[in-house]
């Protein structure tokens, strides 16, 4: 039921309209993903040792592509009909025994039924559904009504819910008694009626909806002539007759397949049903049907059997449109008025029955069944080896053709992504934030491969049959592709499945995008199957006159979301090559991608012949058409294509090949799409080709738009959007078709799954008037080439750079900021946001301030609002600040809530201690002077502490002491043990620079350390007696200068322009601090977002921030970034609280990519970025006197 039937959140129904339904308290705890996601993660269990059994074809695929089951352990079963139960009799005696018993259940064992008057059950206040009787309704109340032969039943064998849409009858009956022929044939005989017995219970929830019945039967008894409303009767069994009670009074008590042979029309007018069993249980007892062709409709069409022989087919009187069309009503009038007529239908249909849903038919496809059973529980030794050398084939095709590529694609920065995203890494933006929602995308990864694989054996069982066996190896193959395991990886990257799963593990899989891994798959389906060639080229559309009609037909006419149809037109009329990848509508391609070409080269017109004479008047470019030279699914190979075109009756077609202007070059390619490292040798020299020729290249379909990402080359996707992750990253819906331009160079969609820009914000760009405006005023090829040179070095998104074109070039400024990417060593791909702020060209003041929350964490844009509300001063740029106290962290430690927010390191604001170093991490600190210095900083030195009138002095000598002396003492987060000596004295705990907690201690009591503040010791005698809970203390560090401003973060990244990363000097890795990291800031081997910032020589600022958890950016290590820094002539440098709190504001605007969204139950794939909320920041700003 959690999977089957009607249930939603209410995000869903929120989100997607889903309207209130009868499982929707499954999804009570939706939001907590905690609990939700382990639901959907764990049911339903997946193992070898068991088969998964599906009562209709929809819910097997849902099992195979969302679920990731392996389609050898997935099978749809059908159902048989006890005929014994269910059977065509004309046995009067026995007919006779079930009006009686009928009459008794409605009756109450009573002589006659009493017809409950409408009008008096719509009067009932409340119904109790468990209280409910059997009982039959009518216009009036009757003392004497029987059950007879006279009563022409139509029964509806259903339960009491919204989705069995019990009123689409009565809307049958209007209809009737609206035609002539109907109601003279009532007019004949006085005792005729019609009784719709609704036989099943009131589902639980749906009490309104019976309620709802009523006032609908009602509304029809208006509605019809006077003289027929006392002949229509309603009835309601609740499944009276299947209860213990009632069946041991009788000898042969009946049941619903006696209601069946009683009945003269079996009612289905259902929404959706799961198969649809009165069909087949109407079928068994010869009797008609009227049913509804309900959703799934692929479900009714497959009990019906549509996809069998006509022999095989049960005939029924179905419809689509509720409110019955002329034909319907007619079908049924004569099924009621002469079943006579009929009968052979009603004998085909048990024909039918007996092949198809008998127990016979069941019981081979139990012995079907358990031989599957038997194969998958064999051992799974060398499925595991298939694997093996499946990937150690497919990475060697890779590299043997990867060096092929370096003249069409510049990847000096750039990863080259061949599809949506490496499956190492989480694409679900729900992943990023629910910690256990990465299961569920786990399981929709491997989905991906199920189908794939499914679908590679359905296209070779249409030529020919696939013995069980072999499906069963190459299917348990697949699965084995998720199951190996080679070592370890070498760096945890905080959006990996890895680091979610809290380990190292390395799976080969993982290195390949889900597209590569198709690759894969395709090398284990050729070693198992050796299919042949697809070579029937099917094209079922016409082709005509008109080259945008054949466009739109092509696209099957579907609303397009991303339009650049005149950009493709005027590029196939110019004289440049091109080269399309064919896809599966050959006949309407060649059409469009090569006749029409040439004829626009040409300049003929539509009704011209393309001729020997014409195609030599002058130098045609070349066309070229890449299919694979290997079988892969249904596409079409190279060698046929040559053949099709070699023996085609277009003589056009052939006149342009035979003089080699449209040239056929075979692709090696392994995986579905475009993948650049796989064409070979010779495609990508023809692509070469092309690219310096200034010519394109068209694609069809998604995977091909997903995988051409950064090639040096100009090109059109179209398609039709299919899957949701190409809907995501193109931003159009699902079932809307596309005519993307992307120029050379360009990466349509920036950031995903926290887009700054997709793919229709890309298309919007293009085509708007700020571009054109550019183009006008630089030339448009000038323009391409700044856009294609700074996708390489930058990656900045397309309407930032825009901007910036659009504007007079400044001379420079003293604040500036520029987008970065490369590649590390490993191959895997950065990017980021530089600051500077170049104080040496200065001839303004400048002012930092640190600011702290003191409620709530705050975005660090309303730390500057607020700011400037109460300062009246221009800040100019701002970052996230140091280490807090999260509250998730709290009940983990075991501290009392009043702890949330403190501040774990030093703070300094307007020259005021607000907190004081606690290890020995690096600060950011501001002199009295304006001097800017990046060091390590601790209180080893000690403290001088004030209030009021006390002063107390904590000097070096008291510091972190084990054995206490008679003098005041002081702790912080370096103390190398867990507990505090207390003997008798009385200790401070502080967070910041507030007293938390005074506890007096008695003697021999130690006092354990709560990793928050330093935690100040006193003998008795010498406490001050004015300090209490919550006193706020001044605080000045001994032997430090006056700094303004200060903030404690770290780690220290550079010093001196070495790179001086060391987490132990600094006290990382002591437990306090280990027990106070949401996430493990200690690790040297794990990327994620980071932000640093750095002192270069002219003591100017530089910020940079790396980004992560999205496609073009794993994120960075401590060491990483370093790197990256010292790479940039800083010389001093040092990180803040890294991940989701990193970020950068210049001028009121936020330039990192923040990995979340609030709202990511609304779409669990993709939102644009949302800054997170951080406890404290650093911010800059422009003062009007010297400072």
């Amino acid at each position: 039921d959690f999977y089957w039937e009607g249930g939603h959140s209410k995000i869903e129904q929120k989100v997607k309209g889903f309207k209130l339904g009868p499982r929707d308290h499954f999804f009570k705890n939706y939001h907590l993903g905690e609990v939700f996601s382990i639901i959907e993660m764990l049911y339903p269990w997946e193992s070898r040792s068991w088969l998964s059994l599906n009562i209709n074809h929809r819910q097997c695929s849902k099992l195979i592509n969302d679920e990731g089951h392996n389609p050898a352990n997935v099978i749809q079963i059908g159902t048989a009909v006890d005929e014994k139960q269910y059977q065509f009799s004309r046995d009067k005696k026995r007919t006779n025994q079930i009006f009686k018993q009928l009459n008794n259940l409605f009756s109450h064992d009573k002589s006659h039924i009493s017809v409950q008057p409408i009008s008096k059950l719509l009067a009932t206040p409340e119904f109790n559904k468990d209280d409910l009787q059997p009982f039959i309704t009518g216009v009036n109340g009757r003392t004497k009504y029987t059950i007879d032969s006279n009563s022409i039943i139509l029964l509806q064998p259903t339960r009491i819910i919204t989705r069995k849409r019990i009123e689409v009858t009565f809307t049958l009956l209007y209809n009737l008694f609206k035609d002539e022929e109907f109601y003279e044939f009532f007019d004949s005989n006085d005792d005729l009626n019609i009784l719709l017995i609704v036989s099943g219970p009131i589902a639980t929830g749906h009490l309104d909806y019976f309620k709802e019945i009523l006032k609908r039967y009602e509304k029809l008894i208006k509605d019809v002539d006077t003289s027929y409303r006392h002949k229509i009767f309603l009835g309601f069994l609740f499944h009276e007759f299947d209860k213990r009670t009632y069946r041991e009074r009788f000898k042969r008590p009946i049941g619903i397949g006696d209601l069946f042979s009683i009945a003269k029309l079996i009612v289905l007018p259902s929404e959706t049903e799961g198969r649809g069993l009165p069909i087949i249980e109407a079928a068994a007892c010869g009797v008609p049907i009227f049913c509804r062709r309900y959703q799934p409709e692929e479900v009714y069409s497959h009990v019906i059997g549509e996809h069998l022989h006509l022999e095989l087919r049960l005939k029924t009187i179905d419809f689509k449109d509720p409110q019955l069309n002329k034909d319907i009503v007619e079908s049924v009038k004569q099924h009621l008025f002469s079943p006579i007529s009929f009968e052979k239908n009603c004998k085909h249909n048990r024909y039918v029955i007996e092949k198809r849903y008998s127990f016979e038919a069941l019981t081979d496809e139990f012995k079907h069944i358990i031989y599957k059973l038997y194969l998958q529980i064999q051992s799974n030794h060398k499925p595991m080896d298939r694997a093996k050398k499946a990937f150690r084939k497919y990475e060697t095709h890779l590299e043997n053709n990867k060096v092929y590529t370096k003249d069409i694609m510049n990847t000096s920065n750039r990863q080259y992504l061949a599809g949506y995203g490496q499956m190492a890494f989480m694409v679900f933006l729900k992943s990023l934030i629910d910690p256990s929602y990465f299961r569920v995308e786990e399981k929709r990864i491997r989905g991906m491969a199920m189908q794939f694989a499914e679908e590679l054996v359905d296209s070779k069982s249409n030529l020919s049959p696939i013995p069980i066996e072999i499906k069963h190896k190459f299917y348990n193959s697949v699965v084995s592709l998720f199951d190996l395991r080679e070592g370890e990886i070498p760096v945890r990257m905080d959006h990996s499945f890895a680091y979610r799963h809290r380990n190292k593990i390395k799976y080969p899989y993982r290195e390949y995008t889900p597209q590569e891994l198709t690759g894969v798959i395709n090398i284990l389906f050729k070693k198992h199957i050796s299919p042949p060639a697809v070579i029937n080229i099917m094209n079922s559309k016409t082709i005509h006159d008109d080259w945008h009609k054949n466009i739109y037909s092509l696209l099957n006419h579907a609303e397009i979301g991303i339009n650049h149809i005149e950009d493709l037109e005027k590029k196939i009329s110019a004289n440049i090559p091109l080269a399309y990848f064919p896809g599966k509508q050959i006949e309407l391609e060649l059409e469009l991608f090569v006749l029409e070409p040439v004829r626009l080269r040409l300049g003929l017109k539509r009704d011209e012949k393309i001729t020997i004479r014409n195609i030599t008047s002058r130098e045609l470019e070349p066309i070229y058409i890449i299919p694979p030279i290997e079988p892969l699914g249904r596409s079409i190979t190279a060698d046929v294509l040559k053949s099709h075109i070699c023996y085609s009756k277009n003589e056009e077609l052939k006149l342009l090949f035979e003089h080699e202007i449209c040239k056929i070059v075979g692709s090696k390619q392994h995986s579905v799409g475009i993948h650049f490292y796989e064409i070979g040798q010779k495609a990508a020299h023809i692509l070469k080709k092309i690219k310096d020729a200034n010519g394109f290249i068209i694609t069809l379909g998604d995977h091909e738009a997903m995988m051409t990402d950064i090639v040096d080359l100009e090109r059109f996707h179209l398609g039709i959007v299919k899957h949701i992750l190409a809907s995501e990253i193109m931003r159009i819906p699902i079932g809307n078709a596309y005519i993307q331009h992307v120029p050379a160079g360009l990466r349509f969609t920036l950031s995903y799954p926290t887009p700054v820009q997709d793919g229709k914000s890309f298309s919007q760009e293009l085509q708007g008037l700020k571009y054109k405006r550019i183009c006008s005023k630089y030339g448009e090829n000038k323009v391409l080439n700044i856009l294609k040179k700074d996708a390489e070095k930058n990656g900045t998104p397309l309407t930032v750079l825009l901007n910036t074109l659009g504007k007079p070039k400044e001379k420079k400024t003293v604040i500036s900021y520029t987008s970065l990417n490369g590649l590390y060593d490993d191959g895997l791909p950065w990017s980021g946001i530089m600051a500077k702020i170049r104080f040496s060209i200065s001839d303004k003041s400048w002012r930092f301030n640190v600011v702290t929350a003191t409620d709530r964490p705050k975005l660090v844009t309303e730390f500057i609002k607020e700011f400037v509300n109460s300062t009246k001063l221009k800040t100019r740029v701002a970052w996230n600040g140091g280490y807090i106290l999260n509250p998730e962290l709290v009940g983990k430690l075991g501290i009392p809530e009043r702890f949330i927010g403190s501040p774990l390191g030093l703070i300094i604001s307007n020259g005021k201690v607000l907190s004081p170093p606690l290890y020995s991490k690096p600060a950011f600190l501001v002199n009295a002077n304006g001097r800017l210095e990046i060091k390590r900083v601790n209180c080893s030195k000690g403290l001088i502490i004030t209030n009021g009138d006390s002063k107390i002095t904590l000097g070096s000598e008291v510091y972190n002491l084990s054995e206490p002396n008679d003098d005041p003492c002081f702790y912080d987060m370096l103390y190398q043990n867990q507990e505090i000596p207390g003997n008798g004295r009385i200790l401070v705990r502080m967070a910041g620079n507030i007293i938390k907690d005074i506890i007096a201690t008695h003697k021999g009591q130690d006092i354990p350390v709560l990793p928050v503040g330093l935690t100040l010791s006193f003998p008795q005698n010498k406490f001050p007696k004015s300090w209490k809970e919550n006193t706020t203390l001044d605080i000045r560090m001994i032997g430090w200068p006056d700094y303004d401003s200060a903030i404690e973060a770290g780690p220290q990244h550079l010093d001196n322009g070495k790179v001086c990363i060391d987490m132990d000097i600094e006290g990382w890795k002591t437990l306090n601090s280990i027990r106070t990291q949401a996430a493990r800031l200690d690790y040297l081997d794990s990327r994620g977002p980071k932000i640093a910032i750095g002192l270069d020589k002219n003591g100017d600022l530089l910020i940079i921030t790396i980004n992560g958890r999205i496609r073009e950016s794993v994120g960075a290590t401590h060491h990483d970034i370093a790197n990256i820094m010292k790479s940039r002539g800083i010389r001093y440098a040092m990180g803040f609280d890294p991940g989701g709190s990193s970020t950068l504001v210049i001028d009121g605007k936020t330039l990192n990519i923040s990995p979340y969204n609030h709202r990511y139950e609304e779409d669990v794939y993709s939102l644009p970025p949302e800054p997170r909320a951080v406890a404290n920041a650093v911010l800059l700003s422009e003062i009007n006197g010297k400072e």
